[in-house]
């Protein structure tokens, strides 16, 4: 709902702010619309000495100070028309919601700037006469259509049942409805998001979307947010528009694998929002759709702030290669990949737990990297000649075990006895530790077999278990004929 500071004295200036929104709710285009609590549009107005409309501040560098092409400035110059006042304005615009995100933006600024207007001539204009104001806006900008913004100025949920004339309803907001909105980094003008809709439709498809938008109605009268986020079911827009949107699909399927009663695009797009009820599953909804692919994942706060871990944003000097996960990675020493995810969007702290992608598929939820040990050469061809006049071929390799290090690595031959490698001074203590051990040769076949003790002294499992789930075990052997 909007919201207007007090004028001053001299009611020389007055500042409104407006909530953006979701336009076209899932079935029902350009009927339904809701308010949405966060982010707004804030307008100041005051008067000038000259005539017209100045934008002073457009609340955007991509936004004009053309005052016949910004919403905020054409709903004032409406409210001006309306009330018959033949003064000059100045705007100072505040964008708190995206461009071409799908939030109501455009309507957003409309709203504002017709209601600041309207309060410093003193609020001779009555609702209706704003919303038309604001349709004039709109309708310049990006299309005749009142469900944003009636949404903005009346707050919570409307459904318009025609424009001409102007008649609004405000429905009641079922107890507990919670929408989670995803925006991705993308714009999506309304105008190119109207282009994709179909200019005819078949019986069918109308017959389920007057359902659905039906449904919606019946469940903010009866309070039932399940009904409400299955009834969004939308087979006329939301086919049309998904392929405007990368990663909408993905994000959708995202979402109701975790939980969500149902999802939709949010106005033309390109954000989408989710129906749900209760805030652990808002939390759990919106990692997952935050992810473009549904991928996600969560560390315990006291393993992410350990002082080896770091965020590599650039490589050689540079910004990460998208191969290499541009614009951001993770690197936890001791877990596998599936706990640090390349191409990070955004991190943040939850009071609960999150799986993530791979553990929601069966994957170890701690991802803990296992010992390893490997024989990478058994270098007859570099055979070395002691004191004794023994010949000795060196056998090397590399082991690991994440920030536990490697304290000891062993190579056992055919059934005999453990034998002590020697250790290279590794580069550090995350990175691999080379091995070396100077075996006395023998002709014949031979089997070779290497393990490890990590830093705690732990040796390396010796029994065998399949990568999944939780990274593969066992001894590494090697079988020569010399």
């Amino acid at each position: 709902m909007i919201q207007a500071t007090k004028p001053s004295e001299s009611k020389r200036r007055i500042t409104a702010s407006a909530p953006g929104g979701i336009g076209n709710i899932g079935p029902a285009l350009d009927v339904l619309g809701c308010a949405v609590a966060g982010a707004r549009d804030e307008v100041t107005v005051a008067w000038r000495d000259q005539p017209g409309i100045e934008v002073a501040e457009a609340g955007h560098p991509d936004l004009p100070r053309d005052a016949a092409r910004h919403t905020a400035a054409l709903a004032a110059a409406a409210v001006l028309r309306r009330a018959d006042a033949q003064r000059g304005l100045t705007l100072w615009c505040r964008k708190g919601l995206p461009l071409s995100g799908g939030q109501g933006g455009s309507a957003a600024s409309a709203v504002a700037g017709a209601v600041a207007t309207n309060a410093l001539l003193g609020n001779p204009l009555d609702t209706d006469a704003l919303l038309a104001s604001c349709l004039d806006a709109e309708s310049a900008v990006a299309g005749r259509h009142l469900d944003n913004i009636a949404a903005s100025l009346l707050g919570g949920i409307v459904l318009v049942r025609t424009l001409d004339p102007i008649e609004v309803i405000r429905l009641p907001v079922p107890a507990g409805l919670i929408l989670v909105l995803a925006q991705p980094a993308q714009r999506l003008t309304t105008v190119e998001s109207r282009r994709a809709l179909p200019e005819v439709v078949g019986r069918g498809d109308v017959i389920h979307q007057i359902g659905n938008a039906g449904a919606m109605v019946a469940a903010c009268y009866i309070g039932d947010v399940a009904l409400f986020g299955r009834a969004i079911d939308d087979r006329i827009a939301e086919p049309a528009r998904a392929p405007l949107l990368p990663g909408f699909l993905a994000a959708k399927r995202a979402a109701l694998g975790a939980g969500a009663y149902g999802v939709s695009i949010s106005g033309a797009g390109p954000s989408a929002f989710a129906v749900v009820s209760d805030d652990a599953i808002a939390r759990a909804v919106a990692a997952a759709m935050r992810a473009a692919d549904g991928y996600y994942t969560g560390v315990p706060v006291d393993e992410i702030l350990r002082k080896e871990n770091f965020l590599p944003y650039l490589m050689n000097g540079v910004p990460l290669p998208p191969t290499h996960g541009f614009p951001l990675r993770i690197f936890i020493p001791g877990k596998y990949g599936m706990k640090q995810p390349k191409w990070i969007e955004s991190i943040e702290v939850t009071d609960h737990w999150e799986p993530g992608f791979w553990v929601d598929r069966g994957w170890d939820k701690d991802a803990r990297m296992r010992s390893t040990s490997v024989i990478d050469t058994v270098a007859v061809d570099m055979t070395i000649i002691n004191a004794d006049h023994r010949r000795l071929v060196p056998i090397g390799g590399i082991a690991h075990a994440g920030a536990r290090g490697i304290s000891r690595v062993e190579l056992q031959v055919d059934d005999g006895p453990w034998q002590e490698a020697a250790l290279r001074t590794p580069l550090s203590d995350l990175t691999w530790v080379v091995w070396r051990y100077e075996w006395p040769f023998d002709h014949g076949k031979h089997t070779f077999r290497v393990r490890c003790y990590d830093g705690n002294g732990t040796l390396q499992i010796a029994s065998p278990s399949p990568v999944e789930p939780s990274g593969a075990t066992g001894l590494y052997s090697r079988t020569e004929m010399f």
